[in-house]
């Protein structure tokens, strides 16, 4: 069995092809397991893949780079990766022409605390409510009471428009303003 069958392995490969170079513990981010991540580096350095270096001098270091093998492999994952990116969000936006489209008959109502969309896509409801929440680091965001989401298709129909962008602005400088004085 090749070390490109395991698990993680793919992942590794386009880490080490983005940053070059990394040490062991920065590959946690990718396998949390340090078991997992001793075998599977050992096995991806006897196919050919990486190079590990390590450092003898102080506490020891593991580098792991990506062999000329591992370049080409990684090279090929991102060609692949993004065919297929291209191809979902084509794929996507063919059945969905514009997401965050909505009929010139919607309504917009824009309260201190919540905004009313109109959807008529909608039959059973007659308005989308979105709350807005500032976080505990002062950003304001949307909620869609609808769809239980921060990023549904009416929070980012709600951000694209520019009533509802400089309201926000302008929640956000008051808010501001208050803390200062």
């Amino acid at each position: 069995m090749d070390s490109l069958d395991l698990k993680y392995s793919k992942s590794i490969l386009l880490y080490l092809m983005k940053k070059k170079n990394a040490k062991k513990s920065d590959l946690f981010k990718i396998v949390s397991n340090n078991f997992v991540l001793d075998r599977l580096l050992d096995k991806l350095e006897i196919d050919g893949y990486i190079q590990i270096t390590k450092n003898i001098i102080g506490p020891i270091i593991y580098n792991i780079t990506l062999s000329e093998k591992g370049k080409m492999v990684a090279l090929g994952l991102m060609k692949i990766d993004n065919l297929t990116k291209n191809l979902v969000e084509k794929s996507y936006l063919q059945n969905n022409k514009n997401p965050y489209s909505f009929d010139d008959q919607k309504l917009i109502n824009i309260y201190p605390k919540q905004i009313l969309i109109s959807d008529m896509e909608i039959s059973d409801l007659k308005a989308i409510s979105l709350n807005i929440i500032t976080d505990e680091d002062g950003f304001i965001k949307l909620y869609c009471n609808h769809d239980k989401s921060m990023k549904c298709k009416h929070v980012l129909f709600a951000w694209s428009l520019n009533e509802i962008q400089n309201f926000i602005q302008l929640q956000y400088c008051n808010s501001k303003l208050q803390e200062h004085s």
